[in-house]
């Protein structure tokens, strides 16, 4: 529910509203500051909505509704309850690629057989530029694959009326202050997207050969979709799609060049983390790992030793194929002198000074064979 709705002061000055009834300009007026609106301008309302909050008879509402669609302001669909004001985004544009995303959002939410989500797709194409492309082109191909759906004699008659009406709002029309556009044509997919399609309907057969055939021109469609506007080569689809094949997760989730597509980086990432080195890779990030790689080598710290020498040796012993090296002598300050001998270290001097401080001789050296 927003807490506002903008409305422009011309609202009150245009020729448009001016010939309007109170009804139907009561009823404008609430549309652009409903509580149940959102930032694409087209929203579920039935109509005991607006009975309630505007404490009208439904017919009344029908009235009013029948005023806004003869002068090109909103159409209602009954079938679906949902509304589209049809200048909305041409004054309340989308700001930024975040609201486009939220807007996508919203987008997906409308029924596609709503005689009102058409005309919301032509104003998008339109008026804002910061909406994923990608979900407008999914939904023209999704109804070019639908069959027509069954309409009655009224919804009918509200087709015939809003396409004048959105040819009118149109960027290229001739009276927008935008002056003309190019139109955006749908470019066809070419050959090599039908073969790469074919090829990587082969990778899922491969895994279920009693898959259901595709509708191989909508995959060569996803297949130029992610080589003109992704920027993907053929060889990179082709590859990402035959590892999604081979990992036991993504080879039940990734059956489509649509579903390639709408999960890419996802694909990517976990590509990368599959390929990274195992073993040696992490032992001396705590000293837990340390003291298990040291374990695992048949190593142990030495009495007194510390846990960055410990991993000096442990480094050493990789370095020398997995043999640990000899065991150092540590001095006073814990830096390895040398390897231990099997030696007194005492002189002939030191004894003596021992013998005077204890009354007892110091051991004699041991001889070494």
């Amino acid at each position: 529910m927003r807490d506002y709705g903008k409305v422009q002061t011309t609202f009150w000055t245009s020729a448009d509203t001016s010939a309007m009834s109170d009804t139907g300009r009561m009823l404008a007026l609430y549309l652009l500051t409903s509580p149940h609106s959102n930032i694409l301008g087209c929203f579920h309302l039935p109509i005991g909505y607006v009975c309630e909050d505007l404490k009208w008879d439904a017919a009344r509402v029908a009235e009013g509704f029948a005023e806004l669609l003869s002068k090109g302001f909103a159409t209602h669909d009954k079938a679906s309850k949902w509304v589209v004001l049809h200048a909305y985004l041409k004054w309340n544009p989308i700001e930024n690629p975040n609201q486009g995303i939220s807007a996508g959002r919203l987008f997906e939410q409308i029924p596609n057989r709503s005689i009102v989500k058409p005309l919301l797709a032509a104003a998008l194409r339109g008026f804002s530029k910061h909406f994923p492309a990608d979900i407008l082109d999914q939904f023209e191909t999704l109804c070019e694959r639908l069959p027509k759906p069954f309409r009655n004699q009224e919804q009918e008659h509200y087709q015939e009326q809003n396409k004048s009406i959105m040819s009118g709002l149109r960027p290229d029309a001739p009276n927008s202050p935008d002056g003309p556009t190019p139109k955006r044509e749908k470019k066809p997919a070419v050959p090599a997207d039908e073969k790469c399609a074919r090829w990587l309907f082969g990778v899922v057969l491969e895994n279920n050969p009693g898959s259901k055939k595709p509708n191989i021109a909508t995959w060569a469609n996803d297949v130029r979709l992610m080589r003109e506007r992704d920027g993907r080569s053929y060889d990179q689809i082709c590859d990402l799609f035959q590892w999604a094949g081979a990992d036991s997760f993504w080879r039940a989730n990734i059956l489509s060049p649509g579903k390639l597509r709408d999960k890419w980086d996802q694909l990517i990432m976990q590509q990368a983390r599959a390929a990274a080195p195992k073993g040696d890779s992490a032992w001396w990030k705590s000293d837990d790992a340390k003291l298990a790689k040291g374990a695992e080598m048949g190593m142990h710290p030495l009495p007194g030793e510390t846990m960055f020498t410990f991993e000096g040796r442990i480094r050493a012993a990789i370095d020398n194929g997995g043999v640990p090296p000899a065991p150092q002598r540590m001095s006073l300050v814990g830096v390895a002198t040398g390897p231990v001998e099997p030696k007194s270290i005492l002189t002939d001097e030191m004894r003596a000074q021992l013998k005077g401080l204890t009354g007892r001789a110091a051991p004699a050296p041991k001889e070494v064979a």
